[in-house]
């Protein structure tokens, strides 16, 4: 029985190794901030790896600025179904803002292309959704209001100021 419980361990501690990197928490919300303040700024060269590794990572917002930039070609080539994608997996947070993304990237492409986007969105989704990334999110309102309209989050803590963030697995 022991030796089981060891090697469940070790296995989980494998998995952290291979799917997780260990990054300052202060550098993961820099890496986030970078992003969102290129993409804003339209400087999209510099905005795609950013945006690219935090959405990876599990960042809702991050992951909803990657849709937007493989479905208009902002820093890569256009790539709706991958855009859809990642649009999806934002949209899980329940903002209506990205439901609303997911909802008009869908009606702009053929039915055809939609089962595929869809499909395509479920192999998004497993490997980056909150349960895969361990991200902790949490709807947040910051206009004074009384409706969420930002999501906040944070990668799991491993102590000394360290997180753990979900690697590219592509």
């Amino acid at each position: 029985m022991t030796f089981i419980v060891l090697l469940a361990a070790s296995s989980a501690r494998a998995q952290e190794t291979t799917a997780f990197d260990r990054m300052k928490a202060a550098d993961f919300r820099a890496l986030v901030i970078k992003g969102e303040t290129a993409y804003n700024h339209k400087d999209y060269s510099a905005a795609f790896p950013a945006v690219h590794r935090a959405a990876c990572a599990g960042d809702v917002t991050s992951q909803e600025i990657l849709g937007r930039m493989y479905v208009l070609g902002q820093g890569t080539s256009p790539d709706a179904r991958t855009g859809y994608g990642w649009l999806v997996v934002a949209s899980e947070s329940g903002l209506p803002d990205y439901r609303k993304l997911v909802t008009e990237v869908e009606s702009a492409l053929k039915p055809e292309q939609v089962s595929v986007a869809k499909s395509h969105a479920e192999a998004i989704q497993k490997s980056y959704d909150r349960a895969a990334t361990r991200m902790q999110c949490q709807r947040a309102d910051t206009q004074g209001g009384r409706m969420p309209n930002v999501v906040q989050c944070q990668p799991d803590g491993v102590g000394g100021g360290n997180v753990l963030v979900h690697k590219c697995l592509d």
